[in-house]
């Protein structure tokens, strides 16, 4: 259940700031 926490989490920021340079850095980041 903590996963699917996280991965809503980490979704809903998506939404938030939709941005080239954000999805850049979460690909930087894994």
């Amino acid at each position: 259940m903590l996963l699917i926490d996280v991965f809503e989490n980490a979704l809903l920021k998506k939404l938030r700031f939709k941005s080239k340079i954000d999805w850049i850095a979460l690909f930087m980041a894994l």
